[in-house]
């Protein structure tokens, strides 16, 4: 999470300061406060299989504060609607350590494919909320730590729940869980920029312990690892991506659900083809810069993907059938725009 780490508030300008030792050299700045940014940014994705199409908007608000607090608001609408807010507020001057509270909303309507076919679609909604203490490490990234309840409920489809051992829909009640839990979160991210990078690295761990509140507690425990490296070579760029997720012990209904299929997560198979409890996915890329773009931007790329990766452990059996890894291969043409 970005700090001010350099907040001030000094309504005047400051007196002007010289640094080097040789006038021929020296440089001399001159600094004046100003008010607390406020940030607000949109985003659109839009994707299609020639068959069935996803959007996605996105719009965040940032809000610095003169003590280097910062509150952030998150709303996504589209085949997944969130709406998140939490505030980084920094306990020491330096800005190393704060405590982040915490809110999230969420619906994603994920659909059930039997044979390349959608017969059905299932809402997985959910609500929680937390406080982590945040230490951010020299280098090394930043690690979160803190308690967190959260309420899940899968709803069944337009159809139905489909039994695979009989073939027949099953009209099931809905699955509602409450969970307390532990949740300890670390990033570290040296990628040189956010889209379309060309050197450094990201890595995402996250692990939760909880357990489902009333008379019969049950417990789960949940990890998941994102990795990604990217390196370049003249005009190449080269990208290494590898995701691993799921769930050491469920006892009740998932909190959280995986997807695979679309635009470079398993590209050819359908948006959200698969969805399940436990992923195992890997990407290599290759692209070139093949000079601008003209009125489109600033850059103009050309690459190619291949990827592997399957979904299993879904309660509601719209995981993967028995059978190899699905292997996807891509071409794809990229560009930086203005937007």
């Amino acid at each position: 999470t970005p700090t001010n780490t350099n907040a001030s508030t000094a309504s005047t300008p400051s007196p002007a300061t010289t640094t080097g030792t040789d006038p021929a050299t020296a440089i001399a700045a001159s600094a004046r406060a100003s008010s607390p940014p406020d940030t607000v940014r949109f985003g659109l994705s839009v994707g299609t299989d020639l068959t069935t199409g996803s959007f996605r908007l996105n719009v965040g608000h940032r809000h610095l504060s003169d003590g280097g607090s910062e509150w952030r608001n998150q709303l996504a609408l589209g085949r997944l609607q969130r709406l998140g807010t939490d505030r980084f507020h920094p306990v020491d001057r330096r800005g190393l350590v704060a405590l982040v509270p915490y809110a999230e909303v969420s619906r994603q309507a994920l659909p059930l494919y039997v044979s390349d076919r959608r017969i059905s679609e299932f809402l997985v909604e959910r609500l929680g909320v937390g406080l982590d203490a945040a230490v951010q490490t020299t280098g090394l990234g930043e690690i979160r730590i803190g308690p967190l309840l959260e309420r899940a409920r899968v709803t069944r489809g337009e159809n139905g729940l489909l039994d695979f051992s009989t073939g027949d829909f099953v009209d099931t009640p809905d699955q509602l869980a409450t969970f307390a839990a532990l949740r300890v979160r670390y990033r570290h991210d040296t990628l040189d920029v956010a889209f379309l990078p060309r050197a450094g690295s990201r890595l995402n761990l996250d692990y939760i312990d909880g357990i489902t509140s009333g008379v019969d507690r049950s417990r789960y425990q949940f990890g998941a690892l994102e990795a990604q490296w990217f390196g370049s070579v003249g005009r190449d760029t080269f990208e290494v991506f590898g995701q691993w997720g799921g769930y050491i012990r469920l006892d009740d209904v998932s909190p959280r659900w995986f997807t695979l299929g679309g635009f470079h997560r398993l590209s050819g198979y359908a948006l959200d083809r698969f969805s399940g409890t436990d992923i195992l996915f890997g990407r290599l890329q290759w692209r070139r810069s093949i000079g601008q773009a003209g009125a489109l931007g600033d850059r103009l790329w050309v690459g190619a993907t291949l990827e592997a990766g399957r979904i299993t452990g879904s309660l509601l059996n719209t995981g993967l059938p028995d059978g190899p890894t699905p292997i996807a291969a891509s071409l794809f043409v990229a560009s930086e725009t203005p937007l």
